[in-house]
């Protein structure tokens, strides 16, 4: 199963290249990772190119600052993922090592 993992952020910079350099460290390493960067700060892509993607990594970013749109982020990321399995994480809340791993499992079963 192809598994992509879709990380919607708005200007909490620092918080998001953890999450995704956590995500790159975990059992099962996604297909792909897409970052949607929800109307902030432009140089978030320049922060994210310094991580050891071992997948394919999407950057997009919604340029207009719309209240609210996390929904459109995550769409955003829906629409130019490839993956079977779709992952959405708050980039504050970063996953446990064996999160995919043992999620994947569980759906297979």
């Amino acid at each position: 199963m192809k598994l992509s993992v879709i990380l919607p952020t708005y200007d909490n910079q620092e918080i998001s290249i953890v999450h995704a350099r956590e995500v790159m460290n975990s059992t099962r390493v996604p297909d792909e990772i897409i970052v949607v960067n929800d109307g902030g700060s432009p140089d978030l892509l320049d922060k994210l190119k310094g991580l050891d993607f071992r997948c394919r990594f999407i950057y997009a970013r919604i340029e207009q600052d719309i209240p609210w749109n996390y929904p459109g982020a995550c769409n955003l990321g829906v629409f130019l993922s490839r993956g079977e399995i779709l992952a959405f994480e708050d980039n504050d809340n970063i996953p446990s090592r064996n999160y995919y791993e043992q999620a994947l499992e569980y759906l297979e079963k």
